[in-house]
């Protein structure tokens, strides 16, 4: 293996974009949450990988660098009505034995364009397994439809002032498709799952 150079000072996720030049990264801010001027920050990274079905597996990672109140959901609104989206999968990472935090994987629903996953919400258990300052995770489905700029949004776990925050990222849309009923036109059987790796 060849020797790699340590990015001193970089978020981790930059290690993602470094060996995947395509990776889009976009920097997110939750605003005065600490109170006034005191922001939390937290990264997002998207990818779209065409196979060789036609057919393209979707990416994406949350890094949270700073924010106190962390993420509890992320939702893909893909640019089709539905996303037609397959095999969906949650990766983690799982807390130490002596953590109080919960590592149960993320449960994932599809309602018509948007793909969401989620955790438990901060009202019905503070310690789920939410994206906690100095955490990411990975999320990735399959979908027929091509890649275009769309938005991501990051459900904020704690209580506070704004319940999500958006951000630019590759989603599913009908972007080159020639045939306007493409999006209700094709489908691939939904099989959701989901593992959490160390």
């Amino acid at each position: 293996m060849a020797a790699r150079t340590t990015a001193v000072g970089q978020p981790a996720i930059f290690a993602w974009q470094d060996r995947f030049p395509y990776v889009q990264i976009e920097a997110v801010q939750v605003t005065d949450e600490g109170g006034p001027g005191v922001h939390g920050y937290m990264w997002v990274g998207s990818r779209a990988v065409e196979r060789v079905n036609g057919t393209w597996n979707y990416y994406y990672s949350v890094q949270n660098l700073t924010s106190e109140r962390g993420v509890g959901s992320i939702s893909i609104h893909g640019l089709c009505d539905p996303i037609y989206a397959a095999q969906a999968n949650f990766t983690g990472s799982p807390h130490h034995s002596v953590s109080p935090y919960d590592s149960t994987p993320w449960s994932v629903a599809v309602s018509g364009p948007t793909h969401t996953w989620s955790t438990e919400t901060f009202s019905n258990d503070p310690y789920a397994n939410a994206i906690r300052w100095g955490t990411l995770h990975t999320f990735v489905f399959t979908s027929p439809q091509p890649p275009a700029q769309g938005t991501v949004e990051l459900g904020l776990f704690k209580p506070g002032v704004g319940s999500s925050v958006t951000t630019p990222a590759l989603v599913p849309s009908h972007q080159d498709i020639q045939y306007p009923g493409f999006c209700s036109g094709r489908s691939l059987p939904y099989r959701p799952s989901t593992s959490v790796t160390s």
